[in-house]
């Protein structure tokens, strides 16, 4: 029988290592779970109302005292060889934040796949969490967060007129609650909603043949598409529903239309909806150069929204898709102050507003319940381009394709008796 004689060296050292390994992993696991955060100076969420809006910066700070090692990662980027430790042992890379949240929020790895594979399919009324300095208006950014406002289902508006008087036109609380909503923090006044200088603008146009172009429809995202009731995949976007908007303005109104097809939210058949809007900045002047005769500009989106809001009514008995009117006050809000954003300005904003102002005030007349409110957003998009510019949202990606058919002949109707008087 041979035996083995243990070797008294070898134990210690491996003793040691242990004892390395142990109090490096208690020296890492205190620096992740240490704070150097200030005491909180900001709401907590049960005080909250459970219908509010929660402040970006607020949301940040609350980010940062749950996760005290974001701080900490930050102000200690100088040890590489403890990132270096960090990494090996947990696999939490203290240089790339998003590793932080996906081992402190494990669902978290599976959101951020999810969004990668829908970039596509981002929201505009409802949009991504930005860095609040960034002012990109292909971001579409928000600047508050909506949190426990849970919308109905249905979203449906009684087919009575509203009761519109000179009076309620100059009410601010009338506007707000009946014909405007503002994104976020955006505080606007009468300042900004200058009804009675709207209403006195005329939009109508000097009669003209079919063969001259007057209006220049087109479509920002064109891959936007509807829900298809039959479950397959093809589905029917906003394109193929510009071109039924185009055919109702020649065929029943006798008005020259341009349909511009051109997919700005791709590139080399990828999308690329971030940067859709310096696409079509450059693209449209080059249209209007070509048709000078046209007065009338059109981008076609439809909208994205939760899934349970299904915006829809009746119109002539058909189910049909609601509207929006979108317009970009090229301004946001800084520190409590509503200021320009210096590199987005349009000469034709009040002409904007005036022209989906009197748009609204006709579709309330002809159609309603059609429309929902006019949503006012900080950026300006593309409304710059002539003073008659409309940025419409047809239904939602929960509306079908015949939904939002159905609302085509409607629009043009409103239009139409805007630009010629013809109710």
């Amino acid at each position: 029988m041979r035996i083995h004689m243990i070797d008294g060296k070898k134990v210690l050292q491996s003793f040691i290592w242990v004892m390395i390994a142990i109090i490096l992993f208690y020296v890492s696991y205190r620096f992740l779970s240490s704070s150097s955060v200030a005491p909180i100076s900001y709401p907590a969420v049960r005080t909250l109302p459970k219908k509010g809006k929660i402040p970006l910066h607020v949301y940040q700070n609350w980010i940062e005292e749950s996760l005290p090692h974001m701080k900490k990662a930050e102000s200690s980027s100088n040890n590489k060889l403890l990132f270096l430790f960090i990494n090996w042992l947990m696999n939490i890379d203290l240089q790339n934040q998003a590793t932080l949240f996906e081992n402190v929020i494990p669902t978290m790895t599976y959101v951020h796949d999810k969004q990668k594979m829908q970039q596509s399919e981002l929201v505009e009324v409802y949009p991504r969490i930005q860095h609040q300095e960034v002012i990109n208006q292909n971001d579409e950014e928000t600047y508050k967060i909506d949190f426990f406002e849970v919308p109905p289902p249905v979203i449906t508006t009684p087919q009575v007129p509203l009761e519109v008087s000179d009076e309620n036109l100059q009410n601010l609380t009338f506007l707000k609650k009946y014909l405007y909503t503002a994104e976020g923090n955006l505080e606007l006044t009468m300042n900004e909603y200058r009804t009675d200088v709207f209403l006195k603008k005329d939009f109508k146009l000097a009669p003209a043949p079919a063969s001259e172009p007057k209006i220049l429809i087109f479509h920002t995202h064109s891959q936007e598409d509807f829900r298809n009731p039959e479950g397959g995949t093809s589905k029917e976007t906003v394109v193929q529903l510009g071109q039924v908007l185009t055919n109702i303005l020649r065929n029943q109104y006798g008005i020259g239309v341009v349909h511009d097809t051109t997919s700005y939210d791709m590139v080399n058949g990828k999308g690329a909806r971030n940067s859709s809007y310096d696409r079509v900045d450059k693209a449209i002047p080059v249209l209007l150069k070509k048709y000078p005769t046209i007065e009338v500009v059109i981008d076609l989106h439809r909208d994205g929204l939760n899934e349970n809001i299904h915006l829809v009514t009746s119109i002539n008995d058909k189910p049909t898709a609601k509207i929006m009117f979108v317009n970009g006050i090229c301004k946001i809000m800084s520190n409590g102050t509503l200021k320009d954003i210096g590199h987005l300005s349009n000469p034709y904003l009040e002409d904007n507003m005036a022209f989906s102002f009197q748009m609204q005030l006709k579709a309330n007349e002809l159609y309603p319940g059609l429309m929902r409110k006019i949503y006012i957003k900080p950026y300006r998009y593309s409304l710059h381009m002539k003073p008659r510019s409309l940025l419409v949202e047809v239904g939602a990606q929960t509306n079908t394709y015949e939904e939002a058919y159905n609302a085509m002949e409607p629009l043009a109707h409103i239009l139409m008796s805007v630009l010629k008087e013809e109710g």
